[in-house]
């Protein structure tokens, strides 16, 4: 018995395996008998046998429509890949089905998600079905190799013999029949006789999925080294919201004014921010606790899952490649954009100008400040960058142009919240106007800069409301770097320095 890791006595499997074996039996079995009886009727040609013979198929066809679900018609999750188009990804996870001694599905898809997994697609209820490997380009992009090959051996040892031989077989008949519910839930099947069998299989199996779970984290820790696989785990845990949250306020900020940056390089730098390794540490030491509210999902806390792998050795080296897993992938741009054009369609990025992140500032965010300011800019006037704090003393102005251009009521902390913004914005402007370059990585900070000054507009106003940055040592930066006087209320054009 392995230490740390829980015993699963056969006879739970067996029972598991017959709930669902035998209410499909005894469908089939019935299903025989009314056929047989129904053509014994129908073979006696006098009306009332018919009758019963048409009685006898009209209930073989309410058992099929219950019991057995649509055919799956299998739906590629994304881009087809092959050895010859990715020679070193695919030497990479063959030495990892190799060292569990498994082999691989018979296709590699590659995703514009933050996931991996290996799992049977098509049929019905698995029948006629075929193995699939999918991976996530995003979580290459926040992986190393090392991390990579164990978090891919994780999802080959679900389907690895163990203890309970039958428990794999288990397993995948339940990420089948979860599948088999969401697409029941689609077709609005939901008081369905199907609906009851595939939710009773699923929680009569749970404790056997998270058995598997904590055993294909052993046998990834195993090949791997328990190091790597803990870091690969808890830049999983962090890296999946952060790929959310850049998603959603970087990368689709640029794209909904027409523009397409790097996608994975953009991620990449993303994740590399103070800011937001800060977030990532904190969300990893929140799931530490956590268990998954999903009643799908078999994974335990991260802190159990560790404590779980703790007490193993590695039967190998510790790992210690640390190329980033990205680099796993040929004409990595080409890539991106196939992706793209699979998830949004070709029309969508064809209208999506590339762009390099170092000219989102001037092309992106500088044309919506400018239309901003252009509608409450007036509440500026007058104001220039060393008088930012007498203006925060008195937004009065401000906030009746803030109030006026909003649909709903405004609390005072959204009327604070707007006037440090429309400020940031105004500095901002200004700058650009004089020639400072705007940086704008994703995740950091905007910066604006013009030789050896650097000053973060929305970060100045911020720390002069919260009373951080004095307006004494505020003054002190404008005279240092020649901003005193510049007028915010309008945007000016004139690119000399004052």
């Amino acid at each position: 018995m392995t230490p740390g890791f829980p015993t699963l006595q056969a006879p739970r499997t067996f029972k598991v395996l017959l709930f669902l074996f035998g209410i499909y039996g005894l469908a089939l079995v019935l299903i025989f008998f009314l056929l047989f009886t129904g053509i014994i009727n129908l073979a006696k040609g006098d009306p009332f046998n018919i009758i019963i013979a048409i009685g006898c198929l009209f209930s073989v066809a309410i058992i099929l429509y219950s019991l057995f679900p649509p055919f799956d018609k299998f739906q590629p999750p994304g881009i087809k890949m092959t050895s010859k188009e990715a020679p070193r990804l695919f030497n990479e996870i063959h030495q990892t089905a190799a060292l569990l001694g498994q082999t691989l599905p018979e296709n590699l898809y590659l995703l514009l998600d933050f996931d991996t997994y290996i799992i049977r697609r098509g049929g019905i209820l698995g029948i006629g079905s075929h193995r699939i490997a999918a991976i996530g380009v995003p979580l290459l992009a926040a992986l190393n190799v090392a991390q990579f090959r164990a978090i891919f051996a994780h999802e080959l040892a679900h389907y690895k013999k163990t203890q309970a031989p039958l428990s794999p077989l288990v397993y995948t008949l339940r990420l089948i029949c979860i599948h088999t519910l969401s697409r029941i839930d689609v077709h609005d099947w939901k008081k369905s006789p199907l609906r009851y069998v595939l939710k009773t299989f699923v929680k009569m199996s749970q404790p056997i999925a998270e058995y598997q779970e904590l055993v294909a984290d052993q046998a990834a820790a195993g090949i791997s080294g328990v190091q790597v696989f803990s870091k690969a785990m808890g830049i999983i845990y962090g890296a999946m919201t952060a790929f959310q949250a850049y998603m959603q306020q970087e990368f689709f900020t640029v794209i909904e004014a027409g523009y397409r940056p790097p996608l994975f390089d953009g991620f990449a730098q993303y994740l590399r921010t103070p800011a937001v390794s800060t977030v990532m540490e904190h969300l990893v030491s929140r799931s530490m606790l956590e268990k998954s509210r999903d009643p799908f999902d078999a994974h335990a806390s991260l802190m159990d899952r560790l404590n779980a792998i703790a007490p193993f050795t590695s039967q190998h080296q510790e790992d210690d490649r640390s190329t980033p897993a990205i680099d796993l992938l040929d004409h990595l741009p080409d890539l991106e954009r196939k992706l793209l054009e699979f998830q949004y369609g070709k029309k969508a990025l064809q209208t999506w100008k590339p762009i390099p992140w170092e000219g989102v500032g001037r092309s992106v965010y500088l044309p919506v400040w400018k239309s901003t300011l252009r509608k409450i800019g007036e509440g500026l006037q007058g104001v220039t960058p060393e008088t930012i704090p007498d203006l925060l003393n008195n937004p009065d102005p401000l906030w009746v142009l803030l109030k006026g251009g909003s649909s709903a009521p405004m609390s005072k902390e959204e009327l604070r919240g707007g006037v440090i913004n429309i400020t940031g914005m105004a500095l901002a402007t200004a700058l650009a106007d004089r020639g400072w370059q705007i940086i704008t990585p994703p995740g950091d900070l905007i910066t604006l800069q013009l030789g050896d000054d650097v000053i973060q507009p929305f970060a100045v106003v911020s720390r002069l409301a919260a009373g951080v940055l004095s307006p004494f040592e505020w003054q002190r930066i404008c005279r240092e770097t020649g901003i005193t006087g510049i007028p915010l209320g309008t945007t000016g054009t004139n690119s000399t320095r004052v």
